[in-house]
């Protein structure tokens, strides 16, 4: 969840995606968030390089499809080597 920056590190999560996508059949991973257009393009591209099948882009949500979201998730992936809010772990 969040935006398409570098420093969120969205390609750390492409490449484990790969990884247990591969391991685990009824794993998947759905991507929150939105950046500028070029950004975008980068890591749909990527998905599709790396053969990811489960990896959805879900664009921008609301606070209440975000709950959602987190409550039927079992696992939260967050790899910014930097936050400057931190709000997400709160």
């Amino acid at each position: 969840v969040g935006k398409f920056a570098d420093w969120k590190r969205l390609d750390a999560v492409l490449y484990a995606a790969k990884e247990y996508e591969g391991k685990f059949p009824d794993v998947g991973t759905a991507i929150v968030g939105t950046g500028p257009p070029d950004a975008v393009e980068k890591y749909q591209s990527m998905a599709k390089t790396l053969g990811l099948e489960r990896t959805v882009f879900l664009g921008p949500k609301g606070q209440d499809v975000l709950a959602e979201l987190f409550s039927m998730s079992e696992v939260g992936m967050f790899p910014s080597y930097k936050e400057p809010f931190g709000m997400v772990f709160i």
